[in-house]
């Protein structure tokens, strides 16, 4: 069993929140998490509980429509309500960190969205670290397709389709495919203004790569099925980013045979900042 401490949040807009904290005995950095779509803030027990016992306090959020917080499965008004979730995190991390500097993780959809949060003029945090970011997808809504679901979202933006992710695409191991395909918090419908709102961000993210200046490491699959290892390649190319590729497994490095490989470049990156090495 996780040693997690569950608590609420509130984001500006009034939206209740689940959140979670692994607390380091005696912590030197702070790291806020962002989960990917359609999961949940528990499903990174073992990584909350890898880091504290590395001394590192992890705070982390359930989405607005996503595992036990507020709101209608999948469904945002626009990117601004993530916005608004991280912010109150952050918000929170901030207020409960004791020492050192304060990262900013986010995995998949929760990777594009610290991404985005780490192009804001003033982001707050000391470091960013995007795990398989969903920049794009990893197949493009081009054309007739794109404009139906643009036109669909201003006419139903609150309609969902389901879109659910098959384990085998979430892991290389067949205990965390049937652990992901098993959680009863896991879902897999997403709103159609959800849809048109991440595909336009991922865009902005891509056009605004040459503006990053905020220590970065990114880490992705290079056959990953869901998120597009070629756009995190080409923004890893900015400035103070660290990118790294990972072979033979899939979409969740975290719950993939590269594990430890991934907890150390957290803790790594961590440290650095913290000026432990």
């Amino acid at each position: 069993m996780d040693d997690v401490h569950s608590f609420q949040l509130t984001a500006a807009d009034g939206t209740r929140l689940s959140a979670r904290h692994w607390a380091a005995q005696t912590p030197h950095a702070a790291l806020a998490l962002i989960h990917g779509f359609g999961e949940h803030s528990g499903r990174y027990g073992d990584m909350g509980q890898h880091l504290a016992a590395n001394g590192i306090d992890v705070f982390a959020v359930d989405l607005r429509g996503h595992g036990k917080s507020d709101g209608k499965r999948g469904v945002i008004r626009s990117f601004d309500d993530f916005r608004a979730d991280i912010a109150a995190l952050l918000d929170h991390a901030h207020s409960q960190r004791k020492s050192g500097p304060l990262i900013l993780f986010g995995h998949s959809m929760g990777g594009g969205i610290v991404l985005d949060h780490g192009l804001r003029p003033d982001p707050g945090v000391d470091g960013i670290i995007a795990s398989a970011p969903l920049i794009a997808p990893s197949e493009p809504v081009k054309g007739v397709q794109r404009s139906l679901v643009t036109g669909m979202s201003k006419l139903f933006p609150s309609l969902t389709m389901k879109q659910p992710i098959a384990g085998s695409k979430i892991s290389t191991l067949a205990e965390e495919q049937a652990a992901y395909e098993q959680d009863p918090l896991n879902h897999g419908q997403l709103g159609l203004r959800t849809a048109v709102e991440i595909i336009e961000a991922g865009e902005k993210l891509t056009e605004a790569a040459a503006d990053w200046s905020l220590p970065l490491l990114m880490l992705h699959a290079t056959g990953d099925q869901l998120t597009d290892y070629a756009a995190s390649q080409a923004f890893g190319t900015a400035a103070r980013a660290d990118f790294r590729a990972f072979d033979k497994v899939e979409h969740e490095l975290h719950n993939d045979t590269t594990r430890a490989q991934i907890y150390a470049a957290i803790t790594d990156f961590v440290d650095l900042l913290s000026g432990r090495v």
